[in-house]
């Protein structure tokens, strides 16, 4: 008879076994991995958004506002479809058509995650300060452990952000 090369049905069939059951670990784990670090780069995109409402209040001597926005044109809104910045020439935290100047737009959030703040703009003084210091929370779809990241905006116009437990 010949000797034949090769893997056995049993062989296989174990192998297989031992797949699934890696599988069934390390699935749920890489899920979670992934919500994480899309729950902290979208945490780090609203901080480049505060630091550049601050670095252009400083740079241009006067009041810049970031306020949420749908439409990139307008306040109003939720924090979660997106926000604008703008040069807030009467103080009033709304882009007043003929006065204020547009300077940048942002994006909503993708995959369900939800962003509120206890106020609707902040705005920040040729200083750096902040005129409005509020507290986002960011919360992803599918929340587990500490994805949840709460993003504090200070009197001193300073944004961090940190950790926090999914409700």
């Amino acid at each position: 008879m010949k000797d034949s090369k090769g893997f056995t049905l049993i062989e296989l069939m174990l192998t297989l076994a031992i797949v699934a059951m890696l599988l069934a670990v390390a699935v749920p784990s890489y899920r979670s991995f992934v919500q994480g670090n899309r729950a902290a780069a979208q945490a780090n995109t609203l901080l480049r958004a505060l630091a550049y409402t601050r670095s252009e209040a400083v740079k241009r001597a006067t009041v810049i506002t970031i306020c949420r926005s749908s439409n990139q044109s307008s306040c109003g809104s939720a924090w979660a479809d997106g926000w604008i910045v703008f040069n807030d020439v009467d103080q009033d935290g709304v882009l007043d058509a003929g006065t204020d100047t547009l300077l940048q737009a942002g994006d909503g959030l993708s995959g369900g995650s939800t962003l509120t703040a206890g106020a609707g703009f902040v705005r920040y003084t040729a200083s750096g300060a902040a005129l409005d210091t509020t507290q986002f929370t960011l919360t992803p779809a599918d929340c587990q452990g500490d994805m949840r990241r709460l993003i504090q905006v200070t009197g001193s116009g300073q944004a961090t952000v940190q950790k926090a437990t999914c409700p």
